[in-house]
């Protein structure tokens, strides 16, 4: 009889899906500041805006399997 495997959850992955540049950088630096080692994180910029940037986040999200963050400048 073989021994039995305890199944451990997998960390979350999260993707942060960013307007320009400037978001991406700044949410790298926070990445590497916290160094938050239970939860991967996958920052993209996106160079888009408004309703296409949104038709994106949820492709993302789709097709990554993961949770999608949409961060929008005003």
């Amino acid at each position: 009889m073989g021994r039995i495997r305890n199944k451990t959850k997998s960390n979350p992955i999260i993707g942060i899906l960013c307007e320009g540049e400037s978001e991406k950088q700044y949410f790298t630096m926070l990445k590497q500041k916290y160094r938050l080692a239970n939860i991967k994180v996958k920052i993209v910029a996106a160079d888009l805006s408004g309703k296409s940037l949104v038709e994106k986040a949820v492709k993302f999200g789709k097709y990554n399997h993961l949770r999608v963050v949409l961060v929008k400048s005003f």
